[in-house]
């Protein structure tokens, strides 16, 4: 490796091997030295802006990504990457315009399938998300990205843990963070249950990973049935509460005058819930 590459193509297969090893620095340094010569080489460029994503450098790697895309629009590593990226900040729909294209490209293509179905986890869309992945399936049926987004699929649906994602995860640790990916999104949507399901399964796949035992447990909280009669407030946060508190004083105005009877009761009701909501959780998890 000491000898000084005659060619782009050397300086590539030589990144990407760094790259491989997660060696980023070495990647970094054979990398300096390739584009000195070859600045404008796609190959070299991509794998610059791989090592900017692997070390979380988001911002330089769609930087990097767009200049090689500039002078080589259908180089389909470079645009599946930039998929990646806009995913991570957030871009979902330019996103799936990106994959869209690159399946249009590569009708037939495993991967491309899995990676759409990704997306769709994160938007929550786990029809089309299972749909996706059993068709990428039928072109490769040992696709990871099919195989974990159909495993994802049928544990949010399902009852029980899921093996298969598991194994998965046993197998590919690396889509740890699609998983998390999705707890995050069921989780604002306030869908807790399968939040739940998903975690476990990941934790049991993982089980000394601190951050994910940490979150199933917070998680095995906020899905106790005592919990339950907290769901709007679980679901919406700020927004249920500043919700509940001006339907309590409407509703205690309009008993006041019809049903003044039962006001008092309401209130008392009323009362009960609020201080159950602000000293449960805190008690809950120090019980559990």
């Amino acid at each position: 490796m000491d000898d000084q590459p005659a060619n782009a193509a050397t300086y590539a297969e030589q990144a990407y091997y760094f790259i491989e090893r997660r060696r980023l620095n070495d990647a970094r340094r054979v990398l300096k030295e390739a584009l000195t010569q070859f600045p404008q080489d796609p190959d070299l460029l991509f794998h610059s802006a791989q090592v900017d994503w692997i070390d979380d450098h988001n911002e330089e790697a769609e930087s990097t990504v767009r200049r090689l895309l500039v002078s080589n629009p259908d180089h389909a590593p470079a645009r599946q990457l930039l998929a990646d990226l806009l995913i991570e900040r957030g871009a979902l729909a330019d996103a799936e315009s990106l994959i869209i294209g690159l399946i249009r490209d590569y009708p037939e293509s495993a991967n491309l399938y899995g990676r759409y179905a990704r997306l769709m986890l994160r938007t929550l869309n786990l029809e089309k998300a299972e749909r996706l992945a059993r068709e990428g399936l039928r072109y490769d049926p040992e696709d990871r990205e099919c195989l974990l987004a159909q495993a994802l699929c049928e544990t949010v649906r399902g009852g029980s843990s899921n093996q298969g994602l598991e194994k998965l995860l046993v197998a590919h640790p690396e889509s740890l963070s699609s998983v998390h990916a999705l707890v995050m999104a069921l989780l604002n949507s306030g869908r807790v249950s399968e939040a739940h399901r998903v975690a476990q399964g990941a934790m049991r796949a993982d089980p000394a990973n601190e951050n994910l035992v940490e979150l199933v447990r917070e998680l095995r909280i906020q899905n106790h049935w005592s919990m339950k009669p907290l769901w709007p407030l679980q679901k919406w946060g700020w927004g249920a509460s500043i919700g509940m508190w001006i339907g309590a004083v409407v509703t205690f105005r309009v008993l006041d005058k019809v049903a003044p009877e039962y006001a008092f009761p309401a209130a008392m009701v009323w009362v009960g819930y609020a201080i159950y909501s602000w000293v449960w959780p805190s008690l809950i998890r120090k019980i559990l």
